[in-house]
């Protein structure tokens, strides 16, 4: 372009050093961050917003600044670092010799296709600049975004800039589409508009920008991935080293583009986009996605659906994955949404409801609670119509789900609703091994929570590799007020109650092992004992059918009910001990319970139980570490995710010691002193726990 009287070049500071050598007479290498507002910096800040916003403010800032203003002509051209000219560019391409400007369009912002369809920022940015203009009276934009430099007149954009007041909008604006619909509205004697005169853009060939590409392109549109192996020009190099090479090879570029993606005739983008409006307003979500896949890709006829589901897939999750590793901003805000199974009868349950109090009461803080369990089908369990997380600007949305699902529930939002906050999975956790779809999950969140440093040490090594944060932020439960239920007690007989559902992992809750620590107890001790083991089971599980058969050989209570919250305390008050001979644990709010109540407890030494369990506060059983266990390889058909990592080979689990655990019981059961003792020490450290867990919060907002 030898008509440039010179080049600016902005880019982040450390590139400036590195480039200081380079610099040039006609060309200068700017810092970006001389364009940050000096009173707010968390506003108008470049870290602080996702990519959409942080083009929009950087080019902005620059233009509109009076540090631009001394850096700019009257007349200056703005590129990206993307585009290759395929020709020698002139001037008159940009504006001709009566001062008309030309600006380079690739589709109408009618055309932008419906919200369903939107995984990235810049979707969302298109929408979102298309609502603005027709704020202001301009229903028939045009997309100029076209990835090739533009022609910009400097006090035109500024009044574009003060005319649509961007801020209004979160600056997620199109500055190029802002800039030149105003343009031809307010000066449509100086403006005129082309289709944009590129290959490459996009790589989809489906969009409707293939159908307006000009026939003479003078830009390349550049993909690195064209240029690897088995790509469109793996057989070109991205420069040519003479200009013979480089004109021969540019129109070898767009021979094959063109051969690859033939333009399509207007009415065929036409009526493209009137059936993805229509699936959009009739099909649910998968089947849009399907049919999107079905439209959009250009597949031979061979397994296409097959290959269409496979690309959904990939669409659903891959670019989606893209627009939130995109999201730079600053999070603020003070509105905290924790998103959680509320109608859940299960530890994960009640644990969104217990973090959610002690936000609220750590940071006075707005907390709101968005009930996902209609997401998901649980047994037993009619869920209402699930919530969805509100749209407002800034703030906090924690997952305590786990990330697969977690994950599920963020691609059911619409992205406007997530674009501005901090996004959270608090995991749970019992297994060394982390499946699969758990791994490709967390790069979806920008922090991992977890209760307790066991928990934490399964997922470090993981999270690291991905450079995402992993912090410990215990919760502090708050117990339903228990209800009487002594009606399920013998009077005059040590109760040993154990409460456990099926579906939570039966091997890892391990009930077999509290069952055999009973049948060993010495008859003149069993006497004076009874074992309760409550769960909550359809009546032909084979677990169920199994615990039963138990009962009946060993003499033991067998309680399948549902109980509500007041009526689980009431049971955990009534019992004289609780036990638990876990394998793993990742809490054990049931334990903890008992503990507040001043019982003693029996436990298995290992896992999260000990984040508040010590020797002196609670009866611990010793155990070995094992892994893998092929005696039980042969149920694994039915076990839920926890069994079935830890009983993997490489699966690391606890078995207690189940003649200790008799020996211990015999003692509880004997000894009424050392009960109270067990729960009197019990009741002190869960204060204790308590405490720390305030303390550290309040330190957390400070």
């Amino acid at each position: 372009m030898p008509f440039l009287s010179g080049i600016i070049v902005v880019v982040p500071r450390q590139i400036v050093n590195q480039c200081a050598a380079q610099t040039k007479a006609f060309v200068r290498f700017v810092d970006e961050t001389e364009f940050i507002h000096p009173e707010e910096p968390e506003k108008y800040g470049l870290p602080g917003f996702e990519h959409a916003s942080f083009n929009f403010i950087l080019r902005s800032s620059i233009i509109c600044s009076t540090k631009g203003q001394e850096l700019l002509g009257r007349d200056f051209l703005v590129m990206d670092d993307d585009n290759i000219p395929l020709e020698k560019i002139k001037l008159d391409q940009f504006m001709s010799s009566n001062n008309t400007y030309t600006g380079y369009y690739y589709q109408r912002l009618s055309r932008i296709l419906p919200e369903k369809f939107q995984f990235r920022s810049y979707d969302v940015s298109l929408q979102v600049t298309r609502q603005m203009l027709a704020d202001r009276g301009i229903t028939d934009g045009l997309v100029f975004s076209s990835h090739m430099p533009q022609v910009i007149n400097q006090k035109i954009f500024i009044e574009a800039c003060n005319f649509f007041n961007p801020i209004r909008y979160n600056y997620m604006i199109c500055d190029w589409t802002m800039y030149f619909n105003y343009a031809l509205k307010h000066y449509p004697q100086c403006f005129c508009c082309r289709p944009a005169p590129v290959i490459c853009w996009p790589m989809n060939p489906g969009m409707a920008a293939t159908s307006l590409l000009a026939k003479n392109p003078i830009f390349e549109n550049y993909y690195p991935e064209n240029y690897a192996t088995g790509g469109m020009f793996h057989t070109l190099h991205r420069y040519a080293s003479s200009d013979n090479d480089w004109l021969s090879q540019n129109q070898e570029k767009i021979a094959i583009f063109r051969q690859q993606f033939p333009r399509h005739n207007r009415f065929r983008a036409s009526l493209r986009h009137m059936i993805l409006r229509v699936c959009n307003a009739v099909l649910p979500g998968k089947l849009i996605k399907i049919s999107h896949v079905l439209l959009k890709e250009n597949r031979e006829r061979p397994g296409l659906l097959k290959k269409a589901a496979i690309s959904c897939k990939a669409i659903h999750a891959g670019s989606y994955i893209q627009a939130m590793r995109s999201r730079r901003w600053i999070h603020r805000g003070d509105t905290i949404q924790v998103v959680g199974l509320y109608d859940y009868p299960s530890g994960l349950g009640t644990s969104a409801g217990y973090l959610s109090e002690t936000i609220k009461e750590a940071g006075n803080r707005q907390v709101r609670q968005v009930n996902v369990s209609a997401y998901f089908r649980y047994p037993g369990i009619r869920a209402r119509q699930h919530d969805r997380i509100a749209s407002q600007d800034g703030g906090t949305v924690i997952f305590m789900l786990g990330p697969p699902q977690a994950r599920q529930v963020l691609q059911a939002q619409d992205f406007t609703h997530i674009q501005h906050k901090k996004l959270i999975n608090y995991v749970w956790f019992e297994s060394n091994i982390l499946p699969a779809d758990w791994l490709s999950s967390f790069n979806y969140f920008d922090e991992i929570w977890v209760n307790n440093q066991y928990i934490k040490k399964l997922l470090n090594p993981a999270c690291e590799q991905f450079g995402i944060p992993v912090h410990i932020r215990p919760f502090i439960p708050k117990f339903a007020r228990p209800t009487d239920m002594s009606q399920f007690f013998t009077p005059d007989k040590v109760s040993i109650l154990t409460i456990f559902n099926i579906n939570s992992g039966w091997y890892r809750k391990n009930p077999q092992a509290l069952i055999q620590a009973y049948e060993m107890l010495p008859g003149h001790i069993a006497r004076q004992a009874e074992l309760i083991i409550k769960t909550n089971s359809p009546p032909g599980h084979r677990h169920y059918k199994k615990l039963t058969a138990l009962a009946r050989q060993y003499g033991f209570t067998v309680l399948n009910m549902h109980c509500n919250d007041q009526e689980l305390s009431g049971l955990i008050q009534g019992c004289d001990i609780y036990a638990s001979l876990h394998r793993a644990e990742g809490l054990g709010l049931l334990p903890m319970q008992a503990m507040s109540y001043g019982k003693a407890v029996l436990a298995t030494g290992w896992s999260g139980n000990m984040s508040y369990m010590s020797g002196k506060d609670t009866a611990l059983v010793d155990y070995e570490l094992q892994q893998g266990n092929g005696q039980l390889k042969k149920h694994i058909a039915d076990m839920v995710i926890a069994d079935k990592l830890i009983f993997t080979e490489q699966g690391v689990y606890a078995e207690p010691d189940r003649r200790q655990a008799y020996r211990i019981l015999a003692d509880l059961i004997y000894n009424n002193d050392l009960r109270k003792q067990y729960g009197i020490n019990a009741t002190a450290k869960i204060n204790r726990y308590v405490s720390d867990i305030q303390k550290l919060w309040r330190d957390l907002e400070r």
